[in-house]
């Protein structure tokens, strides 16, 4: 009780241990010409990538896919535990970390 009573008053009210919630997969992939896609339970897209980002590098239409896959389905994710799923190391470290090195990608993302 008395850890409470010199505790409680001095709470700045942000958790330190997050509460349980429902984790939702999403998976993402890009092609280096072709287009990019996303699956999320029984949800999917397709997408072309648009012709201005054709000469961009793989890490960019990786995170195009992402994005177009938070555009189609954050409505979803209030609340979750979102983990995504890609194949590109660069993008898995980038996500991982909060850290984006390229200044295309990063432009990209601040859209």
């Amino acid at each position: 009780i008395n850890w409470w009573s010199t505790f409680s008053p001095a709470w700045n009210g942000i958790l330190l241990l997050s509460p349980n919630r429902e984790t939702l997969h999403i998976y993402t992939d890009a092609s280096g010409s072709k287009g990019a896609g996303g699956v999320f339970d029984s949800l999917w897209f397709s997408t072309k990538i648009p012709k201005r980002y054709k000469s961009r590098d793989i890490q960019f239409k990786e995170f195009f896919a992402i994005i177009q896959a938070i555009r189609r389905w954050g409505g979803h994710f209030s609340g979750k535990h979102i983990v995504f799923h890609v194949d590109n190391q660069a993008v898995d470290s980038s996500i991982r970390n909060l850290s984006i090195r390229s200044p295309p990608t990063m432009n990209l993302v601040r859209q």
